[in-house]
């Protein structure tokens, strides 16, 4: 009992090798199960293997037996826990390339107990992780994710990974109950934690205005994570949600100097033009020599694209940033057809 404590542990660690030894061959179901337990720990316990061990599992065959297909479901989570456990605090980009593909889609998918995987979360031989993230968000998770715009995709599908692991965790641990697995539930309820947390970062679209004919593609140094939010007060913060103490002048001082005199603007669609004037003319003061105003596109997938801002002064009489943004597509919009 100590033995089997002590290992339990060890998964709890990160060291996702010594969970194998835990199952105990009792039944076929079990036989199979470490058999391909086998596997995965022979293949390195990579997230790609853990995704190869669990797509290999049988689950109308595990369904048919609702106590074994239970303690099936606690063994899966506590193999797939390590690998969300030691990316929890790399960034989210990072986390999509190592786990969108292979541990996310398992997490996310139905309970081994149900023997059904429609609808299917298992990524196309043909996607990255940016592509499956999209996929997602616009099918099985539209309800979910669907308004979140490309750049938080990852931090929404995260989330709901945890939040389905961790109540998959609890209804298993109802019909197979073992003490000794309880922490394991407690980690992926820590998690789940966390992603709901991290969901309060997320911008939906209608933080940017929606673009049309007068916008164009965003250059290399107009990328999301170097844009400055403008707030209602007029407050200047980080794109990642970050705060300085310093002035504003000096925010975009330090960011003139990092981005070669460009300048990122983000801002409410309903904001105010006189505060983005405001902020372009700042955004001058301290070296700028080009602003830009980020938007988005206003169907999915909602892609990001700017305009320019340098010339906001001259439409004052426009009420919002929005009113601006529309003017400047009408404008576009006569130029091309003439």
């Amino acid at each position: 009992m100590v033995a089997k404590a002590m290992l339990i542990l060890a998964v709890l660690a990160g060291c996702s090798a010594r969970a194998a030894d835990v199952v105990h061959v009792d039944d076929d179901n079990k036989a199979e199960m470490r058999r391909q337990i086998d596997t995965y720990v022979a293949a390195g316990r990579s997230p790609e293997a853990f995704a190869r061990f669990a797509s290999a599992l049988d689950r109308q065959q595990l369904a048919a037996d609702a106590v074994g297909a239970a303690e099936a479901e606690v063994r899966l989570l506590a193999l797939a826990l390590p690998h969300a456990d030691a990316a929890r605090s790399s960034p989210i980009g990072q986390q999509a390339e190592q786990l969108a593909l292979t541990v996310w889609p398992v997490l996310l998918d139905h309970s081994l107990a149900t023997g059904t995987t429609e609808p299917s979360f298992a990524p196309l031989a043909t996607e990255d992780s940016a592509a499956y993230l999209a996929r997602l968000c616009e099918t099985v998770l539209a309800v979910q994710c669907g308004d979140v715009v490309p750049e938080f995709r990852g931090v929404a599908v995260r989330a709901l990974a945890m939040h389905r692991a961790d109540a998959r965790m609890r209804t298993a641990l109802v019909t197979w109950s073992d003490p000794e697995w309880t922490a394991i539930g407690w980690k992926w309820e820590s998690l789940a934690h966390d992603g709901e947390a991290s969901l309060r970062g997320i911008v939906g679209r209608e933080a940017w205005p929606a673009a049309g004919s007068g916008s164009r593609e965003p250059a290399a140094n107009e990328a999301p994570d170097l844009e400055l939010v403008v707030g209602a007060g007029g407050a200047i913060t980080f794109a990642d949600g970050q705060t300085s103490p310093r002035a504003r002048i000096d925010i975009l001082h330090d960011t003139v100097s990092a981005n070669g005199g460009t300048v990122v603007l983000r801002v409410s669609r309903a904001l105010p033009l006189a505060q983005l004037a405001v902020a372009v003319a700042d955004a001058h003061r301290a070296g700028a020599t080009h602003v830009a105003l980020a938007a988005r596109t206003p169907s999915y997938p909602w892609a990001r694209r700017v305009y320019p801002a340098d010339v906001v002064r001259m439409h004052a009489s426009m009420s919002t940033v929005q009113h601006y943004v529309e003017q400047l597509d009408a404008s576009a919009s006569a130029t091309a057809s003439r």
